[in-house]
């Protein structure tokens, strides 16, 4: 999933584990500079996660566990707080395609996401989520996908 450029240069995106290093869990300054408590951090460990690199460095992660179901849960959406707000767009945007693409392929019909509300919502908007949710923590937003294929209308 490389080949995605922004004003941080070429983004790489990839899905990995969430224990597997690439993002150090217990850092003291947090996951991607996040105060994230151990369920949370817990919750990372034991997930999938599209990731978001700049230069080798993580920019961003949305993290879901991998479960038998037409329905995707991203219950972690986080951007690294110090990126400029043009920059957040474009990762946030670029963990969007990252999260469609693994929906696609893996046949999930319905993708929804938890995000906070330091989250910019335009790029979902642009990518044809609708929101089931807001209040003052954040939105739950989703997005249907005809028969488990990805709506490439938005492109």
């Amino acid at each position: 999933m490389d080949g995605i450029v922004g004003s941080l240069g070429p983004l790489a995106l990839r899905v990995i584990q969430g224990g597997d290093g690439a993002v150090p869990l217990d850092a003291p300054e947090g996951v991607l500079r996040h105060s994230l408590n151990r369920r949370r951090r817990r919750y990372l460990r034991l997930s999938e996660c599209v990731l978001a690199e700049a230069a080798g460095r993580p920019v961003g992660l949305a993290a879901y566990h991998r479960v038998e179901s037409d329905v995707r849960l991203v219950m972690e959406f986080l951007l690294d707080p110090g990126l400029r707000e043009t920059t957040r767009d474009e990762v946030c945007a670029a963990l969007i395609a990252g999260l469609e693409t693994a929906a696609h392929n893996d046949g999930i019909q319905c993708l929804m996401v938890m995000v906070e509300t330091d989250i910019p919502l335009e790029p979902f908007r642009h990518h044809r989520f609708s929101a089931v949710a807001i209040d003052t923590d954040g939105a739950w937003l989703q997005k249907h996908f005809l028969s488990g294929r990805r709506d490439m209308s938005n492109r």
